[in-house]
């Protein structure tokens, strides 16, 4: 048995962890549990504000938190779970030097998990994971799934716009554009899905499940491989 604490970037990503990976490690031996990025603590109203990553240091600090809390466990392990899309790389001027040359979102997501290895070097049981380029690229796998969430509300024809958009590309390869992020691109024909994003998020990944994302989305793949493997 061990356990994973996952830092994610808000709501979405925490219901995703705890409605579909939650199940599929357990059924390996593994307990996973995941909280947003704290961004403000009020102390006088003993309230946490949580999620949203515009500010590298709230994720650091938390990442932070969790490998002191479980240095002292050998089956504990801590691994994060943000987007690409609005990664606030600009607060860390020296890693731009470097960001600037890659110009393919896998390299750049490859990179910016090394510098967040790096900041930890002295925690071994950290594993760094950037989403290209956005959560929502994993809904991409199955935009059948997405339409079925909203049946009742989009004709077939909905269905067909949103497949001729991304029509050549594979979901982690849609693009991080304000406008054509994958979550921009889903609202773009399911509006509906922007007001609610967590619960959706999370029906429509169910619905799809983990193997079909594992198969279209290698990035993805990648990180799952490498959870996977902390019990060898």
């Amino acid at each position: 048995m061990a356990r994973i604490h996952i830092v994610t970037e808000g709501p979405t990503e925490k219901n995703f962890v705890d409605d579909v990976l939650k199940d599929y490690f357990a059924k390996k031996g593994i307990y996973v549990d995941a909280h947003s990025i704290t961004t403000r603590r009020d102390r006088r109203k003993n309230r946490v504000y949580r999620g949203g990553l515009d500010n590298i240091e709230h994720l650091l600090k938390d990442i932070k938190l969790w490998l002191l809390e479980s240095q002292e466990q050998y089956d504990c392990w801590v691994t994060t779970m943000v987007d690409l899309y609005g990664f606030p790389y600009h607060d860390k001027p020296d890693w731009m030097i470097g960001l600037e040359s890659q110009h393919d979102g896998l390299y750049k997501v490859l990179y910016l998990e090394n510098k967040l290895k790096e900041e930890f070097v002295s925690f071994p049981r950290f594993i760094p994971y950037i989403q290209l380029h956005e959560y929502e690229a994993l809904l991409l796998v199955d935009t059948a799934s997405i339409h079925s969430a909203f049946i009742n509300l989009y004709n077939a024809n909905t269905l067909s716009k949103l497949n001729a958009d991304i029509t050549g590309l594979n979901p982690e390869d849609v693009n991080q554009g304000q406008h054509s992020s994958p979550s921009k691109r889903i609202i773009k024909h399911y509006p509906i899905y922007d007001d609610d994003k967590p619960v959706w998020g999370s029906l429509i990944a169910q619905d799809i499940g983990i193997e079909a994302m594992r198969k279209t989305c290698p990035h993805f793949n990648d990180w799952l491989q490498k959870l996977e493997r902390i019990l060898e």
